[in-house]
């Protein structure tokens, strides 16, 4: 297992290489859940009202094993890359998959004095707003798409032709949320042809997510629901623009519970030229 620290600017240090060994590392595993209750007159007890996971701190002691010179370029690097200005985070290598939390510095490196003059003991102090690990890479399930069924070498047949692709006949599509909670995704509407108010259902509660425009062929439509970046984005020929205002008011920025999740997408007109494709990162409690 390793761990490694990448910023904003995409500089990054492992802090498992040849002459730095982590001594102890807290808050990856722990959270704290904060609880809100309400209590009335000769109520024995409290009655719950809601829970809410707090911040995720991550504190951690490194010991640096360097010769003189050594130090003075690996101390530059670890200032440079634990910048308290910039976002970054923190990726887990494992054996089990790798994962990776968004955090900030709180403590930029604190360099300790030793008895040892070639080891060097460091502080670190990070902590994740967003308190959850992910999936380093999101994940893909597609809807309505086009599959290709043909490959090289291509030999047609001249009296009942080569099928060059199909199209999925299912319009209902199981995502599969492997995570520790409910997670957010990202919803993909692209237009092959003319395609009418494009949508997606929920099978199970119904709730939804349309759009209310026309979109013409290459056109796409990208819906983001995660809790802290809600975006409707147009684009097309790589041009986007916010697309806020064809957004349905009966709409729900949808969800992916624990489990499976059924999904069905639909369209006023045009729904053969559909292509729908939902990408979503599982979140874990721990590591």
């Amino acid at each position: 297992m390793g761990f490694v620290y990448r910023n904003k600017n995409n500089e990054e240090i492992n802090l498992t290489q040849r002459n730095i060994k982590i001594i102890n590392i807290e808050g990856i595993s722990s959270l704290t859940n904060e609880i809100n209750t309400t209590t009335g007159v000769n109520q024995s007890g409290e009655t719950y009202v809601s829970n809410r996971v707090e911040p995720r701190d991550i504190d951690i002691l490194l010991r640096l094993k360097t010769t003189e010179d050594e130090f003075r370029t690996l101390k530059s690097k670890l200032i440079k890359v634990f910048n308290p200005a910039l976002e970054g985070e923190l990726i887990l290598k494992s054996i089990n998959g790798d994962k990776k939390i968004s955090v900030r510095v709180k403590v930029s490196p604190d360099f300790k004095n030793t008895s040892y003059k070639t080891n060097k003991e460091v502080d670190i102090s990070l902590v994740a707003l967003d308190p959850y690990w992910k999936d380093i890479n999101e994940t893909k399930t597609e809807i309505a798409v086009w599959k290709g069924s043909f490959s090289f070498p291509l030999f047609i047949n001249v009296e009942n032709g080569t099928m060059m692709g199909y199209r999925e006949p299912s319009l209902i599509v199981n995502t599969n949320n492997i995570g520790d909670v409910k997670t957010g995704m990202r919803i993909e509407f692209k237009a092959l042809g003319t395609v009418v108010n494009p949508k997606l259902v929920n099978v199970e509660t119904q709730d939804f997510i349309k759009i209310n425009k026309t979109l013409e062929k290459d056109e796409i439509i990208e819906v983001t629901t995660d809790f802290s970046n809600k975006r409707v984005i147009f684009s097309k020929n790589g041009i986007t623009e916010n697309a806020f205002n064809y957004w349905d008011l009966y709409s729900t920025f949808l969800q992916l519970e624990i489990g499976d999740n059924l999904f069905r997408y639909d369209a006023e007109d045009g729904l053969d030229n559909l292509e729908v494709s939902i990408y979503h990162t599982s979140r874990y409690l721990g590591v």
